[in-house]
């Protein structure tokens, strides 16, 4: 979905009406109600934001009431109320019985959506089950990096923050640091 092609002159209602009539279906009102883009509907594509054209595109793709819809991050851009109002309506979906291959980045996406996960890595699938299955008892995010070669760990300390050359009232703030590890691959997907 991210930036997949929308006509980008029309009005975001505009485009879902002339789509919902070339599917031959009524659910444009239903998809502008449920995905909030009547604040925008009468916006040219060309001037959403990101998250605003995102909601648009993922509208259009489940219009036409798809057997099998393939979304590419399909919250990507979204604000954290947006992202599982978006959610929702993905599990409904499934429940109505459309096949959703999703694809994405976000760990918490995939715990929360997926029946299946399939973890890629240089090509070649690594892991292929449920996230329960792949994640072993441990986080799906501790999983993948196990999978793929690498792992992340986390620290937190305490220093001085400068926001724009600006410390907060104390003069300190939590830093969170990432630090990755390079660990063997295994043996599944080296090119040994």
């Amino acid at each position: 979905l991210q930036d997949g092609g929308l006509p980008q002159s029309v009005p975001a209602t505009r485009l879902l009406a002339h789509l919902g009539r070339l599917h031959r279906t009524h659910r444009a009102a239903e998809l502008v109600e449920r995905l909030d883009i009547t604040p925008f509907a009468r916006t040219p594509v060309r001037r959403l934001s990101g998250g605003q054209r995102q909601r648009v595109a993922l509208a259009a793709a489940l219009l036409g009431d798809p057997e099998v819809a393939f979304l590419d991050e399909p919250t990507a851009g979204l604000d954290p109320h947006a992202r599982l109002d978006v959610w929702d309506l993905l599990r409904e979906r499934r429940d109505e019985g459309v096949a959703l291959v999703v694809t994405t980045h976000g760990f918490e996406e995939a715990e929360r959506l997926a029946d299946r996960v399939v973890i890629l890595a240089g090509g070649r699938v690594v892991a292929d089950g449920t996230p329960d299955e792949i994640a072993d008892g441990a986080r799906l995010e501790d999983a993948y990096f196990a999978l793929t070669g690498a792992c992340v760990t986390a620290e937190t300390t305490t220093s001085t923050v400068r926001p724009r050359g600006r410390p907060d009232a104390t003069g300190h703030g939590a830093v969170l640091r990432y630090r990755y590890e390079q660990v063997d691959a295994p043996a599944s997907i080296r090119d040994d």
